[in-house]
């Protein structure tokens, strides 16, 4: 089964000043690649063919980049003329989907490169629940910032970020990592197109709120979410040590 994928990168990196000034987020370096490239090359890995980018901040030097990256991809870049948050994103570019199921990854977020995409498709679509959607929980980052997702213990989310919405018990309370699969019909519980809204805080909450089954992929390799200054150089240090394997 195959499925849409899209990637974050319009961002203006704010929390990455003075990095970010002139240069897009998705365009700092981790050892010899820059960000977005790292999560280029995990999509390809998984097996896809086909990429959705949007693009604002820098928008240009970005744009210039995935046209001289050499890769299998088919990358369709969609600028925004105003930032639309992840989930405004999703709306915007619905026209151009062409799959059952969609895949949403942060350009910023930096993944071992043997996760297998492939193996959070497969989780969501053979999930009995009918998961509205599938989010990729890990460890490691920290939680007061990030806030905590708790899920009961068939792995349905129930927590979020210290608000029980489910009535189950939290059995384990993980950090959202940035990727999630939905089925596209989530899409119908989103604001109108054009609006700016956050996947998370807005659509998955809500849709928590009122019950629905969203699922969790507890993810146990290497991941940072490079989005601070110190962040990035913890990234590279990472990979200087070897520990991005």
């Amino acid at each position: 089964m195959n499925c849409d994928v899209l990637l974050f990168a319009a961002g203006e990196g704010k929390r990455l000043r003075p990095l970010t000034e002139n240069t897009p987020k998705p365009l700092l370096t981790v050892g010899n690649k820059a960000l977005i490239q790292w999560n280029l090359e995990l999509i390809e890995r998984g097996g896809f063919s086909r990429v959705i980018v949007n693009a604002h901040y820098l928008a240009a030097q970005l744009e210039a980049f995935l046209k001289k990256l050499k890769t299998s991809l088919d990358i369709i870049i969609i600028r925004e003329a105003n930032l639309l948050n992840t989930g405004g994103t999703i709306k915007n570019v619905e026209p151009i989907l062409k799959e059952k199921y969609l895949l949403t990854i942060n350009s910023d977020t930096l993944y071992s490169p043997q996760f297998n995409l492939r193996d959070v498709l497969a989780a969501h679509i053979n999930d009995k629940r009918n998961p509205l959607a599938t989010m990729v929980l890990g460890g490691s980052e920290d939680v007061r910032y990030f806030g905590a997702i708790g899920v009961s213990e068939d792995g349905r989310v129930v927590q979020f970020r210290g608000e029980q919405l489910i009535k189950e018990k939290t059995s384990k309370s993980f950090i959202y990592s940035g990727i999630s699969v939905m089925d596209i019909k989530t899409l119908a519980y989103m604001p109108s197109r054009g609006s700016s809204f956050c996947l998370c805080n807005d659509t998955y909450k809500e849709l928590l709120r009122e019950q629905r089954v969203i699922s969790s992929y507890i993810y146990r390799g290497y991941w940072s979410n490079v989005g601070t200054v110190d962040a990035l150089a913890g990234a590279n240090d990472d990979f200087n040590a070897g520990l991005i394997i």
